[in-house]
């Protein structure tokens, strides 16, 4: 059998979406109030009430939690309906839109704080 083939499957439960948010919005708070480097897994565990191996089910690292969460509020501060209004017919006025979105989630206290939490 041609190794290319081979599935690889994960063992254990199925991952919990539900899980998943509250990890995310643990480290969206713990992370916005304090620099990534000052959080602990261990601090996010017990905010988001679940066990670190858990965490570590859904992200292989801090570093990738921390992506995941700037993603995760970037949708969430950036408006639903920004691309859908784009046309097409005149890109700079499109390129404008896009950068007014990305402005206004720059700018927010929410973006503020990322920005800091990053740095």
């Amino acid at each position: 059998m041609d190794k290319s083939s081979v599935k690889k499957t994960t063992r254990g439960r199925p991952k919990d979406p539900a899980k998943r948010q509250a990890i995310l919005d643990a480290a969206g708070r713990l992370f916005l109030e304090n620099a990534a480097a000052d959080i602990s897994m261990d601090q996010i565990a017990r905010a988001a009430k679940v066990s670190k191996i858990t965490i570590y089910r859904h992200f292989s690292d801090k570093s990738e939690l921390l992506q995941s969460m700037i993603e995760k509020k970037l949708d969430e501060n950036l408006s639903q309906d920004l691309y859908a209004r784009l046309r097409g017919e005149n890109v700079f006025e499109d390129l404008v839109q896009v950068a007014q979105g990305f402005t206004n989630v720059i700018y927010s206290d929410d973006g503020i704080n990322m920005f800091r939490t990053v740095l």
